[in-house]
């Protein structure tokens, strides 16, 4: 779909960084990727909202990187009383939480429109501390309130798209003016790191999403579309690394592969998740009720069974996927109720 020209920000950014081909979000929602990238425990189907708030996991992304000397800071698009954010962020470990409040901007219905959200971190962070910056933006979410037609956005009709999507599009999955808030996200990214990298001379961004689109172009979307997300890692520490990593993953090694970058080699840490930079010896992403290699994405629901989606057809090996996803989310779901004591 690249040549629907909706994404060009990120197309230029993933070619002048990394892009981790072969990556799943946590979970189907939100909140619970959201808990996943911070905490790195995988979704097993329990929402972390209330539980972090009363629990701080030593595996959280703000506690380790406070003890290699950074601030930690978080950005929200919306307010901080959805799913008890606040709570939970605090919780965690980070030293600063903004949420839409905090602009001074025009508020929609979910808080600040990405522009204003970028704008605000610009104006927050400081350039003089080493830090992390957890940054959730919401415009790209029903009800769609940004006039993205006033911002620029050049689909107005079916027949203003290119001819072979004229033929597929069905607009009762998604209208030209929701792929116009994917194209006013994306326009206001690119526009932030532009700004951004400027003023941090050695920032490193890294880029996903916290699940699949809901709404598609197509009528039966693969698999592939309607499981995956990016992951990308942009800045001058990556420049060196190669363009395309096909190490299979998901939300919760996020924070391990930051980590790997930024940390001195003795440093110890506690995740979850592992490294993208080392592939795993059994080379396999976890999410909720799906996996994903080098080959394949499975899927493992109640309602509709299993279901395979392979890159190369060829591939047929006897794994059984399922008793491995089952044993990460049992540990995962052994570490958010019971705790880290196994008796």
């Amino acid at each position: 779909y690249s040549d629907l020209k909706l994404t060009l920000e990120l197309k230029k950014i993933k070619e002048k960084g990394v892009d981790f081909t072969n990556f799943l979000p946590a979970s189907y929602s939100t909140f619970n990727s959201l808990g996943s990238i911070i905490t790195s425990i995988p979704y097993c189907g329990v929402n972390m909202s209330k539980i972090g708030a009363n629990k701080k996991f030593s595996t959280s992304i703000f506690s380790q990187f406070k003890e290699l000397g950074y601030e930690t800071n978080y950005f929200y698009g919306g307010y901080l009383s959805w799913q008890n954010l606040q709570n939970f962020i605090k919780k965690q470990g980070a030293d600063n939480i903004y949420g839409a409040p905090d602009s001074s901007e025009e508020k929609v219905i979910w808080g600040i429109i990405d522009e204003y959200l970028f704008d605000l971190v610009l104006k927050k962070v400081d350039k003089t501390k080493k830090s992390l910056n957890i940054i959730l933006s919401t415009s790209h979410h029903s009800p769609y309130e940004v006039d993205v037609y006033k911002k620029g956005f050049f689909y107005k009709n079916k027949q203003d798209l290119p001819l072979k999507y004229q033929k597929i599009y069905n607009q009762k999955n998604t209208s030209l003016r929701d792929l116009g808030h994917l194209w006013y996200s994306d326009k206001s990214l690119g526009n932030f790191i532009r700004k951004a990298e400027k003023k941090y001379s050695n920032s490193l961004f890294a880029i996903t999403g916290d699940h699949f689109g809901r709404k598609f172009i197509n009528t039966n979307p693969t698999l592939y579309e309607s499981s995956s997300v990016p992951f990308i890692l942009y800045g001058n520490t990556v420049k060196k690394l190669p363009k395309k990593i096909e190490t299979p993953g998901s939300h919760k090694d996020i924070s391990a592969t930051l980590i790997d970058i930024v940390a001195p080699n003795n440093f110890s840490y506690q995740s979850f998740g592992n490294s993208m930079f080392n592939a795993s010896t059994e080379n396999i992403g976890y999410a909720y009720q799906k996996i994903v290699t080098k080959d394949l994405i499975k899927t493992y629901s109640k309602n509709y069974g299993e279901k395979t989606f392979y890159f190369e057809k060829k591939i047929k090996k006897n794994i059984n996927y399922k008793e491995k996803l089952d044993s990460v989310m049992s540990l995962s779901w052994q570490y958010i109720i019971k705790g880290n004591k196994i008796k």
